[in-house]
């Protein structure tokens, strides 16, 4: 039933006369290391070595999409390899309308873990036609992340279709991997049909990483994603409050009757959209399909281990996003649709761990396992003479020499 499934991907409406206009005004579409430089993040500052796990139930990709991407931002072409988890296939140059997805999820990831990292990705590309077989796959696999950008309204899955997803992203993230979900594209009510407040799965799951959509033009500050203000079915970001899954204890964020969507955000206005390449041609696409494999692609340049469920932990770290404040999706303010906001390069180093602290200066003291040290590199300088020295002597020498030091710490 997962094919029914929606990707979530946005082809903006602008012509390319217009795409220029824009960019002179400052509103204009990103590469991607143009907006990773202008979140303030650090070309080369992450070791990477994480595996991009990117799942698909459909489209397909080429190369020759690939090296003129690539090459159009200065960077090489990731290391791509196709796993087909049930039958379902690459379909390449005949994969249709869903191909842009395809793209979208790889360049934007690839782009973004090799702007970080300086390194060339390591992309695995999941063919499936359901969501949680293909998220426990990639983390049989070892990924260190996996990006899904499709889904559906919660309404349209059912209990034990919820319910089975969550459990197979239990299991992902339990073994390390961490599973990011585009929120989707209909703003409040997720285009379900009723008109009434809805969010999207698998972005609702409680172990997904929910990925909401800004407006980021290249000057001024990101705001919500909302191309039809005051419509709930309007193009936008989605977000709100699960019907299905409760509040989490972890997030900070407007307490709701039900696990708030979303976590993260980042740029997915087609109109401040990304320069992709699909099919030949050179395009612009948004919408929070672009906000998965962004994160995704952050993480596994976080090095080579996946950190598997990272809520928590993002919430912990509220003081290093920034946060978006404007606009509502028709139903539900930034502070919900956005969540912690967009990243920021003190957020990448938290991440990624701290620096081991600097040695304490001299306190004039020797701790115990400083005598220990003087004592073993003493003996292995007199070992070869212990023919000519009496070990009682030596013992007695030392133990002078340390008194004449200090007094030893405990």
């Amino acid at each position: 039933m997962t094919l029914r499934c929606r990707p979530y991907y946005k082809v903006s409406k602008r012509s390319i006369h217009e795409h220029i206009r824009a960019r002179a005004a400052g509103a204009g579409p990103w590469t991607v290391p143009a907006l990773c430089a202008a979140y303030g993040l650090t070309k080369g500052s992450l070791p990477g070595g994480g595996t991009i796990g990117i799942l698909e139930l459909g489209g397909g990709w080429v190369a020759s999409d690939m090296t003129t991407y690539f090459a159009s931002i200065g960077q090489p072409v990731p290391t791509i390899t196709d796993v087909s988890v049930d039958g379902t296939k690459n379909a390449g140059a005949a994969g249709g309308d869903a191909s842009v997805e395809v793209a979208l999820d790889i360049q934007v990831a690839a782009a973004v873990y090799q702007y970080l990292t300086g390194k060339t990705a390591n992309v695995r590309m999941y063919w499936s036609g359901d969501i949680g077989t293909a998220a426990v796959a990639s983390a049989k696999d070892g990924c260190a992340v996996c990006s899904c950008s499709w889904g559906d309204d919660e309404p349209a899955w059912g209990s034990a279709e919820l319910a089975s997803m969550q459990a197979a992203l239990v299991t992902c993230t339990g073994a390390g991997t961490t599973f990011f979900a585009a929120s989707g594209d209909n703003d409040g009510d997720d285009s379900d049909g009723t008109g009434n407040p809805s969010v999207d799965a698998p972005a609702s799951c409680t172990n997904a990483v929910a990925c909401g959509g800004t407006s980021t033009p290249q000057s001024g500050p990101s705001v919500i994603w909302n191309n039809n203000p005051g419509d709930a079915s309007g193009e936008g970001t989605g977000g709100g409050y699960s019907a299905t899954f409760p509040f989490a204890a972890w997030c900070t964020g407007p307490t709701g009757p039900g696990r708030m969507v979303s976590d993260v955000a980042s740029n997915a206005d087609p109109d401040t959209g990304f320069e992709i390449v699909q099919g030949g041609q050179a395009q612009v696409v948004g919408g929070t399909s672009a906000v998965s494999p962004f994160w995704a692609g952050v993480f596994a340049a976080l090095g080579a281990r996946g950190q598997g469920f990272v809520n928590a932990k993002l919430w912990g770290a509220k003081a290093d996003f920034v946060a978006v404040t404007a606009g509502t999706n028709g139903a539900f303010p930034a502070a919900v649709c956005c969540g912690l906001g967009v990243p920021t390069q003190a957020l990448l180093t938290a991440l990624a761990g701290a620096a081991p602290a600097p040695p304490p200066p001299p306190s004039g003291l020797l701790s115990s396992a400083q005598v220990t040290g003087v004592q073993a590199a003493v003996s292995a300088v007199i070992a070869p003479q212990d023919a000519l020295i009496e070990k009682s002597v030596v013992g007695t020498q030392l133990q002078a020499a340390i008194t004449a030091l200090g007094p030893v710490a405990s």
